[in-house]
């Protein structure tokens, strides 16, 4: 049968072409005019597409009432490289190597399927391809995934992320260490209600009094209210997180240039720094990752604009810079399971 998982993949990245499918009477009418039966499996593919292909990949058929690309290149070959009549070409390839064709070798069917064979023009020698249709088009699918799409893939795709932004406006928690239950009891939200991960992120997008806790994954957990919300004032930073392991907060909004993150472990404030254009919060040493990254941010708004003392100006690259080592995923293994949406009333 062909490979639908692979026809899926494929299609995710390359738009495949196909002229659409045939009629039975149109398949028995071709079918006579080449003096062969052909198989079941190239039967469905002529039912469901016609004739077609993706990329570099192209599969002759039946195109339309009175044209057919298998008749015409069958009977081409036919006259000019004396191809045996039991074969049907259904593919024609050509580089600067070689040139053959790939046909149906109804010579040899066996409970209504043949083989498909290569027929190499150039030497006129003929090499078993595939047992049956069906194992010709997943090769050719997979041909095209590893030649044009599996290369582009490992250039392009990052292996981890930080948690979905929120537009212009991020903001989240990480709880390390815990369970969501425990989480949305610590936390004091209200009402949970259960749905999937793309459909409560555009909830909480859109209200201001929603928030998301994301499931259990690696001793890891997201808390993502609407951007922007979180108050980083400390003794609200304490009331929230202080019966949780390890909370790391994180917020940027880089059109009022409004940003911030903190630390709470085992119900301490290791760490608090909120920077807008009233002033400066600075609570607690540096983190290993403000040192990592060679981060030191300063105490006030006077300190900020003192030019000599050479200190680091927190920005949206910094905040998620510093978010790596507590946020960042592999995208490959993340679930994005369904999640909880709960009311706050911050």
């Amino acid at each position: 049968m062909i490979d639908r998982e692979l026809f899926e993949r494929v299609a995710k990245y390359m738009r495949p072409y196909f002229s659409g499918g045939v009629s039975d009477a149109l398949i028995d009418k071709f079918s006579k005019k080449l003096g062969v039966q052909l198989p079941d499996s190239y039967k469905r593919f002529l039912k469901e597409f016609g004739a077609g292909g993706v990329s570099f990949y192209n599969l002759m058929g039946i195109e339309e009432d009175d044209f057919s690309s298998i008749v015409n290149e069958t009977e081409k070959y036919r006259d000019q490289i004396n191809l045996p009549l039991s074969y049907v070409v259904i593919s024609h390839r050509r580089t600067d190597e070689y040139e053959f064709l790939t046909c149906l070798d109804t010579s040899r069917m066996n409970n209504n399927e043949c083989p498909v064979v290569k027929y190499d023009i150039l030497n006129k020698t003929v090499t078993d391809y595939q047992p049956t249709f069906d194992d010709a088009f997943n090769d050719g699918f997979l041909e095209v995934y590893k030649i044009r799409i599996e290369p582009k893939l490992s250039e392009e795709q990052e292996t981890h992320e930080l948690p979905a932004g929120l537009g212009y406006k991020a903001c989240w928690m990480t709880v390390i260490g815990s369970e969501r239950e425990t989480i949305i009891e610590s936390m004091m939200f209200k009402n949970p209600e259960i749905m999937d991960y793309k459909e409560g992120l555009e909830k909480v997008i859109c209200c201001h009094d929603k928030v998301m806790v994301t499931a259990d994954f690696e001793n890891k957990n997201y808390v993502i209210p609407y951007g922007g919300s979180l108050s980083f004032k400390e003794d609200f930073i304490l009331q929230m997180c202080s019966k949780l392991p390890t909370v790391y907060g994180y917020m940027t909004h880089r059109v009022s240039e409004a940003h911030g993150f903190f630390k709470v472990e085992n119900g301490e404030l290791r760490r608090l720094f909120y920077q807008d254009d009233d002033g400066i919060i600075s609570i607690g040493e540096r983190l290993p990752e403000e040192k990592k990254n060679k981060i030191n941010l300063p105490a006030t708004l006077e300190e900020s604009r003192d030019k000599k003392k050479k200190l680091t100006m927190i920005d949206e690259k910094k905040i998620l810079l510093l978010a790596k080592s507590s946020s960042e995923v592999e995208i490959g293994k993340y679930p994005y399971a369904p999640v909880v949406i709960c009311d706050i009333d911050w």
